[in-house]
């Protein structure tokens, strides 16, 4: 797929936003380095969802998405939802938020995660890549590869976090190492 140059309006990003998310592959942040399918997996997400660990997960993933922020050049949007919104009226849906200050960008973030409304996407140009936040638990990555999909590796550990992968085949596994698929070769 070719890339899409146009990142500087938000219009172009979000097209890109919109292509990347049709991946049939992808990674995610996740507490849990396997892929758990027990019995009680629904009664310990709702836990996770409603303990101190959802402001836990918020505080993480701010820090991950804004150390990446700060390191490569990004494109950040939220998406659409009146009732973020309405608690937000100074943000607009579909608008290149990526000036705000780091102290607006952690508290949007957290917002989204705790109040399960909207999501930020942030889309890193020149990588190709985008870093889905989403409501609650849900935060994933696509097209991430090489030295940039390391440095999130490395970021996930720091906070005790799992980066997973999901295969096209709908596997899921812990993404340890570069070797892991064929996305990943490239690594120094």
């Amino acid at each position: 797929m070719a890339k899409n140059n146009n990142y500087n309006e938000s219009g172009g990003s979000f097209a890109r936003i919109e292509e990347l998310h049709e991946s049939e592959s992808w990674h995610f942040l996740d507490y849990v380095p396997f892929h758990a399918v027990g019995d009680d997996i629904l009664t310990y997400d709702s836990f996770l969802r409603n303990s101190p660990y959802l402001e836990r997960f918020a505080n993480q993933i701010g820090f991950i998405a804004l150390t990446l922020v700060a390191e490569y050049p990004a494109v950040m949007i939220l998406t659409e939802e009146d009732e973020f919104f309405k608690t937000h009226p100074d943000l607009k849906p579909e608008v290149n938020i990526r000036d705000l200050s780091f102290e607006q960008l952690n508290a949007i973030i957290h917002d989204v995660i705790v109040q399960d409304l909207s999501s930020v996407q942030i889309l890193f140009p020149e990588q190709d890549t985008l870093l889905d936040i989403a409501g609650e638990l849900q935060v994933a990555l696509y097209n991430a590869s090489g030295e940039f999909l390391h440095n999130i590796r490395l970021l996930a550990q720091r906070n005790g976090l799992f980066l997973m992968y999901h295969a096209e085949d709908d596997s899921i596994y812990l993404d340890e190492t570069p070797d892991n698929h064929p996305g990943d070769k490239n690594l120094p």
